[in-house]
């Protein structure tokens, strides 16, 4: 039996017109965590102002290859390539970064100083200008969403790697999304979102989706 036939979501992905430079290639991912396979021979690359949608089953691997592509998870074989001198910014899942009373410009200039990013254009862009000396544990959950996205805003980068950024987001946070994420892809940048939900509407982007199979 072949490996596509064991692993179906084993296939080459091009996110965009050969015209756009590339920013990302993983060549023959495989990856394996406790003990188990997670996913075996994902190709994907990755081109300036496209998007890469990643879908599929809880457990079927997509925070597992958000977190290769990162480096933050090693593969057991294949390569990932990236085109650009600035490392990928990660958004998990959970928003656990903003715990305890510390306010919100104070935690957000945190990681502004380690980039040296914009902390108060990004709180403005996300909406949160207005909560900047509210504690952390009196967020919501959607505010610490805003927040998690305000923290890939202070970090110069070429790729996005976005984990559910749509939980807990209302319809208005969910355009914010949308607004800033438009902004990202259109200064060349682009991302890699795994969702269980369909995106907000970016419109003239390419949008090429992975859905990614439980493994046996």
């Amino acid at each position: 039996m072949s490996a596509t036939e064991l692993y179906p979501q084993a296939t080459a992905l091009t996110t965009a017109s050969e015209k756009a430079p590339l920013l990302l290639r993983g060549e023959d991912m495989t990856v394996w965590r406790g003990g188990r396979k997670i996913f075996q021979n994902v190709n994907v690359e990755l081109r300036r102002g496209c998007v890469l949608l990643l879908t599929g089953p809880n457990g079927c691997g997509k925070t597992s290859l958000l977190r290769a592509l990162v480096g933050a998870l090693p593969a057991a074989s294949g390569d990932v390539t990236r085109h650009t001198p600035r490392s990928p910014a990660f958004m998990p899942a959970d928003d656990m970064l903003w715990q305890g009373s510390e306010t919100v410009s104070v935690a957000l200039r945190f990681w502004a100083d380690l980039s040296g990013g914009n902390a108060a254009s990004a709180l403005a862009q996300t909406g949160l200008a207005g909560l900047s000396d509210r504690p952390l544990n009196q967020l919501s959950t959607g505010q610490k969403r805003r927040l998690s996205l305000a923290r890939l805003l202070v970090q110069p980068a070429d790729i996005w790697l976005l984990d559910e950024p749509l939980v807990g987001l209302d319809t208005a946070g969910r355009q914010m999304l949308a607004a800033v994420l438009m902004a990202h892809l259109q200064a060349g940048g682009a991302a890699v979102i795994a969702s269980h939900e369909a995106l907000p509407s970016l419109a003239g982007v390419e949008i090429t989706t992975l859905a990614l199979a439980s493994t046996p």
